[in-house]
């Protein structure tokens, strides 16, 4: 999300600054705001952009107000008509503000201009600048107490069958080729006081709580690397590391990550399994203390191993998870 939104900016960026002039000899504003909307609809297709209101303010910032990003998807795949889809609602940009270094355009032919999001009770600022023949977008940029939920993103629910909630953090630098895909990212992020929920039960936990999770992460053609990842909660502490494989839709990522999880005493005096706390006491008592793990499938619905338990252990797993799924079943059956 953070990514398409710098990506986007830069586009917005070149659109406004030329036209910025125009405002001044009173052009039109709905004039500007369809044409600012055509252009973002016609370099994201699959995406559909509504932007309630465009301003100028002395001396050269540029202010738009709730800027609404819908995702653009067939509702029947098999409908004859493909050229009708849908359209659901990501998320909204209560304010972007540019502010264009016209100085900088004048003296070196480079494009800049400083930015700054409202969106997701948080804020994303930085500077943005296009090269002087207009070939390549670079960027930087902090994040700043982003809320992720499903109250403001209710996608996250639905496309991936879990809550997810937390409070981004970070800071991040990268380019983008305006006539290519290539784009490169790296930055620093954190999440702090975060919750994912898990479609089955791990290491007997429904849900992961931390207090802090941090990594730092790269893009390069479409592969996202994770190093020095580390989450830390009162119960245990995990490390880990590895790759990403971005995917459209999101969800259909490749994930490939290891790691490995340090269970404290309270997390083993928590669980309710006295086999599973058995085994536990086992390796914490070989001097251990760390469960290697192996996270694999796509982003949707990945599959984890502890390498150091024993099979038995992982299938079990599995083994509970349908389990589970046949409860209700044999509820009806009574």
């Amino acid at each position: 999300m953070l990514i398409k939104l710098l990506k986007f900016s830069g586009y917005l960026l070149y659109t406004l600054v030329v036209l910025v002039f125009l405002l001044w000899y009173k052009f039109p504003v709905d004039a500007l705001t369809f044409r600012i909307e055509k252009d973002l609809n016609t370099m994201t297709p699959s995406l559909h952009w509504v932007v309630q209101e465009v301003t100028l303010v002395p001396p050269l910032d540029i202010h738009l107000h709730t800027v609404q990003v819908f995702e653009k998807f067939k509702k029947n795949k098999k409908s004859e008509n493909s050229a009708k889809k849908e359209k659901r609602k990501l998320f909204t940009i209560q304010t972007m503000t540019l502010r264009p270094a016209l100085g900088v355009w004048k003296d070196t032919g480079n494009i800049t201009a400083q930015y700054k999001l409202n969106l997701l009770s948080g804020t994303v600022a930085g500077q943005l600048g296009l090269t002087q023949d207009r070939s390549t977008l670079a960027y930087d940029g902090t994040v700043q107490d982003m809320s992720i939920g499903k109250e403001n993103l209710p996608f996250i629910q639905q496309d991936y069958q879990r809550g997810v909630q937390g409070i981004l953090s970070g800071t991040f630098s990268g380019s983008r080729k305006m006539t290519e895909k290539h784009h490169a990212l790296q930055g620093t992020f954190q999440v702090t006081k975060g919750t994912v929920g898990l479609q089955y039960p791990v290491l007997g936990m429904n849900e992961l709580v931390f207090d802090r999770l941090a990594t730092q992460l790269t893009l390069n053609a479409g592969k996202m690397t994770l190093s020095k990842g580390k989450m830390t909660s009162p119960t245990f502490t995990a490390d880990f590391q590895g790759d990403i494989y971005t995917a459209v839709p999101c969800r259909l990522s490749r994930v490939q990550i290891t790691g490995s999880f340090q269970p404290k005493p309270a997390f083993v005096a928590s669980v309710d399994s006295p086999p599973l706390v058995h085994l536990l006491k086992r390796e914490m008592a070989q001097g251990k203390g760390v469960l290697p793990f192996t996270v694999n499938g796509m982003l949707q619905q990945p599959g984890i191993v502890f390498s150091s338990l024993p099979p038995a252990f992982n299938r079990q797993m599995g083994l509970q998870r349908r389990k589970l799924r046949q409860l209700p079943q044999s509820k009806r059956s009574r």
